[in-house]
């Protein structure tokens, strides 16, 4: 793993290593494709942004401009063509294969995505990771990374603490502290990402575990956006390994209290009954007006959970 540390001028980074992980070494940059199978669904201005930065106009930059945006990263070509190398380098090779045998395979696109989102994620910090370095930090951020990999040997170690999991969890501050303290002992990559501060002093910080409740087992990464002792924002992603399940949650900050809440599910058939008992559960469960909770279905791109309305925003201002 590398670290660079922005200097005033934006050419001039220092860089140290760090020997926490001294098995991930940076690779020689690598050929990035510059043509992948473009989106119909590009919004307009996103796409006359994306001509006039003169990025390959494919889904990769659609999705990369709204996060350099989010994160406040200037956009100049040669960061975003930058970011766009480190993604492919990066892409684990079972993503590389399937991807150049089905361009339109969903698994790549969630996995280019979340590969983005940690390497802007990093970028904001200061941070430039190895190629295994954003890898492990992008599994941190998708409680799917492991299946959609096929990482048999993750697999394997949490088969052998199944055990651990069996009874049931109540999730509350004090669990969650120390499920976070254990996610950054066992993951020194984590540890340091989540202590430095992004471009405006903000940081974000990414804790993922896991919990049991009624004899299944569910996999969880929640990224906190924390101003000084506040939070501001939070998303959470949960899975149930091997089920067919995920939850996408939005939350905003006022005084450390949730203002606001958005639920992305996958599925876009939901039963209306169903929909308004979920609603009322989550204006219950925050204590917050029912106006100030939305639940929004098929969410496309893990990382949407991470802009919320923000990203429309920036379709209707890009030009």
């Amino acid at each position: 793993m590398q670290i660079q540390k922005n200097a005033a001028a934006p050419a001039a980074k220092t860089t140290s290593t760090l020997k926490t992980q001294p098995q991930i070494k940076h690779s020689a940059p690598q050929a990035v494709p510059q043509t992948l199978t473009k989106s119909a669904a590009i919004p307009r201005s996103i796409s006359s942004l994306i001509s006039n930065l003169n990025l390959p106009n494919d889904k990769v930059s659609a999705n990369l401009l709204p996060l350099f945006r989010f994160f406040s990263l200037s956009m100049k070509p040669e960061q975003l063509n930058e970011i766009r190398r480190q993604v492919f380098t990066a892409l684990p090779e079972i993503i590389k294969q399937t991807a150049a045998e089905k361009p339109a395979d969903t698994a790549a696109d969630k996995t280019r995505s979340i590969l983005l989102l940690a390497a802007s994620a990093a970028e904001s910090k200061g941070v430039e990771l190895s190629p295994k370095g954003l890898e492990h930090f992008a599994e941190a951020i998708d409680p799917e990374w492991e299946e959609r990999q096929g990482d048999k040997q993750n697999k394997d170690k949490r088969n052998k603490n199944k055990d651990k999991q069996e009874e049931d969890e109540t999730i509350n501050g004090v669990v969650l502290q120390k499920k976070a303290n254990e996610s950054e002992e066992n993951n020194p990559l984590l540890l340091i990402m989540n202590k430095l501060p992004g471009k405006n002093k903000q940081r974000w910080i990414t804790l993922p575990f896991e919990f049991s409740q009624n004899g299944r087992n569910f996999r969880v990464s929640m990224r906190v956006l924390v101003d000084g002792d506040n939070a501001v924002f939070t998303a959470l992603d949960i899975v149930e390994p091997g089920k067919d399940f995920r939850y996408s949650f939005a939350l905003e900050f006022e005084n450390n209290k949730v203002s606001k809440v958005c639920m992305y599910v996958d599925d876009q058939t939901i039963p209306s009954s169903l929909r308004s008992k979920q609603l009322k559960d989550l204006t219950k469960l925050f204590d917050i007006p029912a106006g100030n909770v939305s639940i929004k279905a098929g969410l496309e791109n893990p990382a949407e959970t991470e802009f919320g309305e923000k990203l429309l925003c920036f379709v209707d201002e890009a030009v």
